[in-house]
């Protein structure tokens, strides 16, 4: 085998990671599908913290009991110190990339199996559907799950195990709820893989593998105390038959890891991935490879996929929660895979694929991130010609089914909207539902708070019936603006929807029209 690595491929793989910060930085708020409505959610906590008389007309502050509040804490806490929420935002965007890269790092030295690909693999992984449709809090809490589970492993006293297991369920729970239940999951698969070895089981040796219980407990407690609770449903989708569930979540798998890179980052990943896995393959038959699987490999890995296949989709009201997991399940088979090389050429052109993989999906994103700052500044300027203290719908001008994937993943993003409030602009489409955010929408708005369908002829008579009672109500309260609509992903059809008299005003890939000068 060939020791030691090179300094210089620690130095590269250095390089790699950060320029994989790059697309966090190309643009303010970032090009994630709902992270300006979740940016947008702390701006008005912080001026309805300041006293603001406007913004308690539609909102009042929640419980902070909730499994998904770490990045509303985080940005809050950076507010207190100085910074702009913005820019707090922006700051915990990169330390959660940070966290997550790190914490893979931090794993794999604890499992005695890092190496320059392993931050590489991490930072590739990083970059999933999750992180693209803006679930930051997720990805947060993926990247203290692994910190903690690094921690576990680093450990062998049962004490110590249960307490860094029962402190970690809780820390991560504050983050999101599946990326605890990843946690659990991970921590019962290793116990029970550990257990599977001993020939006979005792009280003595069950206790001593009790940290998993040590985390389930108080998890399950705080997401019973929490409004999350209170809306408990499970979901699995239209065909509830076992063939039918694993068939969707089979064809579900790959999603998440493509998905958000439009067509040239899901090519990048995929031709960089088979020419990896091919000279891997070749330099494994060779003799020039040996990976080596830990024990636990064997029971993980299987086990995590067969808990996917078997998870409802959601709980209550968040959907698409099992949508989460595929990327962290093969960061873990990269991770727990000591890689014994013995011929530094076939090392190099590995991790000479991974590197460049690696570098052009950061190029991608930073590419599709500047088009995006590009966007939002023109919906900025247009939204600053919205007369104060008016309300500001959200829109799609095309069916979801008729947005092509590749289009669907780039500029424009669905929650634009949410940045008009810099503006005192009430944009009822910023996330504050009492089940899962820190800001609570008064119930007589919650109607609003939908993305309107503006693609049909139907469906656009129904909103221009509806639009003088919107307008009149608004008044009614007296409040001096009017009721705009945005229109993202516009059509030939949704361009025309509208009266000339009601389009305020355009810009790439949305439309602004005056809902109460419909007439």
């Amino acid at each position: 085998m060939i020791r030691p690595k090179p300094a210089w491929l620690y130095l590269a793989a250095l390089i790699g990671v950060l320029c994989g910060a790059l697309p966090l930085l190309a643009g303010r708020p970032a090009a994630l599908e709902d992270w300006p409505g979740h940016v947008a959610r702390v701006q008005i906590l912080t001026w309805l913290r300041e006293g603001s008389d406007f913004w308690p007309r539609f909102y009042q502050v929640n419980t902070f009991m909730l499994p998904n509040v770490s990045v509303d804490i985080s940005i809050l806490a950076l507010h207190a110190i100085g910074l702009t929420v913005p820019v707090a935002a922006q700051v915990v965007l990169v330390l959660t990339y940070a966290l997550f890269v790190g914490a893979a790092l931090a794993l794999a030295w604890a499992l005695r199996t890092a190496d320059p690909f392993k931050p590489l693999l991490a930072v590739i992984l990083f970059y999933n559907g999750a992180l693209l449709d803006g679930f930051v809090n997720y990805m947060m809490g993926a990247g203290v799950a692994l910190f903690f589970l690094a921690a576990w492993l680093a450990v062998s006293r049962p004490m110590w195990r249960m307490f860094l297991a029962m402190f970690g369920g809780i820390v991560v729970f504050f983050c999101h709820i599946v990326a605890a239940g990843f946690l659990l999951s991970v921590l019962g698969l290793l116990e029970l893989a550990s257990l599977m070895r001993e020939r006979t089981w005792t009280l003595s040796l069950l206790v001593r593998h009790a940290s998993p219980l040590a985390a389930f407990v108080p998890v399950v407690l705080l997401f019973a105390l929490s409004p999350t609770a209170d809306t408990m449903r499970v979901f699995y989708g239209v065909d509830l038959s076992v063939l039918g569930i694993v068939k969707r979540k089979l064809a579900l798998f790959g999603h998440p890891v493509l998905d958000g890179s439009g067509r040239l980052g899901a090519a990048i990943l995929l031709i960089g991935a088979v020419a990896f896995l091919g000279v891997m393959a070749l330099a494994w038959r060779r003799g020039q490879l040996i990976p080596r699987a830990l024990p636990g490999w064997y029971f993980l890995v299987p086990g995590l996929i067969g808990l996917f296949l078997i998870v409802p989709n959601g709980v209550g009201e968040g959907l698409g929660l099992d949508y989460r997991l595929p990327p962290l399940v093969f960061l873990l088979a990269g991770l727990f895979v000591r890689l014994e090389w013995h011929d530094r050429g076939m090392r190099l052109a590995c991790f000479a694929i991974l590197l460049v993989v690696s570098l052009a999906r950061s190029a991608s994103f930073s590419h599709d991130a500047a088009a995006n700052a590009e966007v939002y500044r023109e919906f900025a300027a247009a939204a600053r010609t919205i007369p104060s203290h008016s309300m500001l719908l959200s829109g799609i001008g095309t069916p979801r089914t008729a947005i092509p994937w590749d289009e669907f993943w780039r500029p424009p993003a669905e929650y634009m909207g949410t940045q008009a409030i810099a503006d005192q602009i009430f944009v009822p489409s910023v996330f504050a539902m009492r089940s899962q955010h820190t800001l609570r929408l008064h119930e007589e708005f919650r109607s609003l708070r939908r993305q309107f369908d503006v693609s049909n002829p139907l469906d656009v008579a129904d909103m221009l019936d509806a639009a003088p009672a919107i307008c009149a109500d608004w008044h009614h309260r007296g409040l001096t603006g009017s009721v705009f609509m945005v229109v993202v992903y516009p059509s030939a059809f949704s361009d025309n929807a509208f009266p000339l008299a009601a389009r305020h005003a355009s810009g790439t890939g949305f439309r602004l029209v005056d809902l109460c000068v419909t007439g």
